[in-house]
This record gives C-alpha cells, structure tokens and sequence, in this order.
C-alpha cells in the first residue's frame, strides 16, 4: 500500500506491519522506538527522526502506528519507511509526500466534498481538457 502525507505537517501517522518474528509469530508487544525503523529518501537510508511508535492497541496481528514528525516531512517525493531490527521482518511501507491542496483534493475531502475529486457513487462530474496540438 502506498500511502500520502503532507508535506511540513506534523502528527500524520503511518501505519506498518505486520511485524513477524523469526517463527512468523506477530510482534505484539509494546518496545519498539523510533531508533528500530530506517527512513529511506532519495536512495539514502538513514535513521528516523524523533517519531512516536506504538502497537496498535487489541491488535493481535504485529501492526504498530508511527506519528512522523516534520523534520521527515521537509520535502516532496517519495521515501520508504522499514524495519530495521534483528530477528524481526515487516514490509517495507511507501509513502509520498505532497502540498497540503493535492492531499486535501485527494484524500480529505475525495468523497464529494468541497473541491475533492469525485469517487464512485459520487455526484460530481470531473473535465478534462487535452491539447494534442494539432
């Protein structure tokens, strides 16, 4: 799953996991931080900053939240966000950052809201116009 953010905002929250240990059992308890998660842009990896990681609480599958703070928000693009702990796997989460308008236009208020793109069931119609130039 690719997931959107926007940009210089902080307090979004993410979600990874399921965390397996070695046996493929789910990881459920409560101990990992911010130091066990990589944050890769641009083809550099490195460590995430000082970002708030929790177990998702009465979740029985290893998913943990991350709250990721601006100082990881600072530019557009794309940048993976992964496991880094021996004896534990979890797939590597993608994730975009964009301005606050097309996140707002794209997620927010997608439902018909106002200025949001139309979805299934929706009534509001989207044009388009192309220059092919003929």
């Amino acid at each position: 799953m690719h997931t959107l953010l926007k940009i210089n905002t902080a307090g979004q929250v993410v979600t990874i996991g399921p965390v397996l240990d070695e046996d493929g059992v789910p990881h459920v308890t409560d101990d990992l931080v911010y130091g066990n998660f990589l944050i890769g842009k641009l083809g550099t990896w490195g460590p995430m900053s000082n970002c708030t990681i929790a177990h998702v609480t009465g979740d029985l599958q290893g998913n943990f939240t991350i709250a990721v703070v601006q100082a990881d928000l600072s530019s557009y693009g794309s940048f993976c966000i992964a496991l880094n702990v021996d004896g534990l796997a979890a797939p590597i989460l993608r994730t975009s950052v964009v301005d606050v308008e097309t996140y707002n236009a794209l997620i927010a208020n997608a439902a018909g809201g106002v200025d949001g793109l139309a979805l299934s069931g929706a009534s509001k119609k989207v044009a388009a116009t192309v220059d092919i130039g003929i």
